[in-house]
């Protein structure tokens, strides 16, 4: 069976790393995976793949919101290639793919992978409806958790037979293999003795660095954060830093692949979105051992369940009573680290990817029915 992925790139967020996982984890006898990207900005994944034998397309290398450039180049590519499920991931390429498919220049079946309970669109009533048109080629709409899936009904009443929800999964054995890396290679300066918190994100609106870097700064000189990941905002965050004096306790660690051993090294993970489908970072902290404070939003909140601190959205100081809680009470941090291992366990990559291979099966046996 062969099958596409369409995703806008392969940078370091959440979606890019899912497509990157499937395309090593799930290429074999049965399925055939090659990915197709619209740019190469901010590329972390792609590279890697390519070196090592697997099919990335990319289209050019243009805005990838120009409608009148990127449709003509998606018909051709289209009519140069094949394929009995085309995967798409995040907007615009879910427009894109959704046009092409009422006007018959894609065949196959298309199915479409929602990773947010929240988006810009959502906010606006002409595109909710624009939406509900655009989600109507589609076969079926992945779900990465029940709280995506609620969403999608309860606003753009789709119907339960079109959705499926199939949760992100970790690899389990990798997290309980990883090794902290030496702090001093986080920062020269950074001690053993000192109080790490660590945020695993994309340096964008959604997740609210601002927040814990203003609940940093009412906090005691001994705890230090580190910020893995990238993304647009990375220079406004830097600036904040700046202006309020923290650049001896905030690190900007960029992009790593070897997130696991960064992560083992912390104390507290902290993830503080305004809104998130899943949080998987957040499962694989909990997976590394390693106890976790979340905002306390719908997805990320059902995910994580009791095993986390949990404090509102935006509450500086209920981030700030969080964290102090589980740093300065030793019997409710080993609970919540235990709490946290056997809740990991749920989100398996072999499931995921075993629920996955299921639906593909379906969906194609199901275009077939109705062809003949």
């Amino acid at each position: 069976m062969k099958i596409l992925h369409v995703i806008n790139s392969l940078s370091s967020g959440g979606a890019e790393r899912l497509v990157t996982d499937l395309m090593r984890k799930m290429n074999n006898d049965d399925y055939e995976l090659e990915t197709l990207i619209f740019s190469n900005k901010a590329d972390v994944y792609s590279k890697g793949l390519i070196a090592d034998g697997y099919v990335v397309h990319k289209l050019a290398d243009v805005s990838i919101y120009n409608l009148l450039f990127v449709v003509p180049k998606l018909i051709i590519f289209f009519r140069k290639h094949n394929y009995d499920i085309i995967h798409v991931h995040l907007f615009p390429g879910m427009y894109y793919i959704s046009l092409l498919k009422r006007f018959h220049c894609i065949k196959c079946p298309i199915i479409f992978h929602e990773h947010n309970t929240s988006n810009g669109r959502l906010e606006k009533p002409m595109f909710r409806l624009i939406d509900r048109f655009v989600y109507k080629p589609y076969k079926k709409i992945i779900c990465i958790s029940e709280a995506v899936s609620q969403m999608l009904t309860s606003v753009y009443h789709l119907s339960s037979d079109k959705i499926c929800t199939i949760q992100n999964g970790i690899d389990l054995d990798r997290c309980k293999q990883a090794r902290p890396v030496m702090r001093k290679v986080i920062n020269k300066n950074l001690s053993k003795d000192d109080i790490l918190i660590i945020m695993v994100a994309r340096f964008n609106k959604q997740k609210d660095h601002l927040t814990l870097l203003n609940a940093l700064a009412r906090m005691p000189n001994k705890f230090k954060l580190a910020l893995l990941g990238e993304g647009e905002r990375e220079e406004e965050l830097r600036e904040m830093v700046s202006e309020q004096n923290l650049s001896k306790r905030v690190f900007f660690c960029g992009y790593k692949s070897n997130v696991y051993d960064y992560i083992k090294s912390s104390d507290v993970f902290v993830l503080s979105s305004f809104f998130e489908g899943f949080g998987l970072s957040c499962i694989e902290a909990m997976a590394c051992g390693i106890p976790v404070v979340i905002s306390n939003v719908p997805g990320l909140a059902d995910v994580v369940g009791f095993a986390s601190e949990k404090f509102e959205v935006g509450d500086i100081d209920g981030l700030i009573e969080s964290i102090y809680k589980l740093i300065f009470n030793k019997d409710i941090y080993k609970e919540k680290v235990l709490m946290g291992l056997k809740q990991a366990r749920l989100y398996s990559e072999d499931k995921m990817i075993s629920d996955l291979g299921r639906l593909y099966k379906y969906v194609v046996n199901e275009g077939e029915s109705n062809n003949k």
